[in-house]
């Protein structure tokens, strides 16, 4: 395009929003003995190739809270017993986005919690 042609404020050259999804992740309670294994648990959605997330906002019924970006930690620590629970949002291959909860922790058990991610995705306009 030559530079006589521009539209001033014209998008052109914006990002195009291809899409907003809703990830959900269900994660039971569970007993960490040593802190040596992870427990990973994980949700995966299909979007277009090409596309990449503009912004994801994080919920979970830990704290009820809404956190913008693609991850988010939580620790706790009751008497010696603690363990946390790391949340994030990442592109696995070209055409799927996966929403990930990564448990650790030393000689307690974990609360049950639900949590969200909203991603919404653009696309480069060229």
């Amino acid at each position: 395009m030559k530079l006589d042609r521009f539209i001033l404020n014209s998008d052109y050259t914006a990002a195009k929003q291809k899409g907003r999804y809703t990830l959900s992740l269900s994660v039971p309670s569970k007993y960490i003995s040593d802190g040596s294994v992870s427990f990973i648990y994980t949700s995966t959605i299909t979007v277009p190739q090409g596309a990449y997330f503009e912004n994801v906002n994080i919920t979970s019924s830990l704290d009820n809270e809404n956190y913008s970006g693609n991850n988010v930690g939580f620790s706790y620590d009751y008497s010696n017993k603690s363990w946390s629970a790391y949340l994030s949002v990442y592109q696995s291959t070209p055409t799927q986005y996966t929403f990930a909860c990564t448990l650790n922790g030393y000689n307690a058990t974990t609360t049950a919690f639900t949590a969200n991610a909203v991603v919404n995705l653009s696309i480069s306009p060229f």
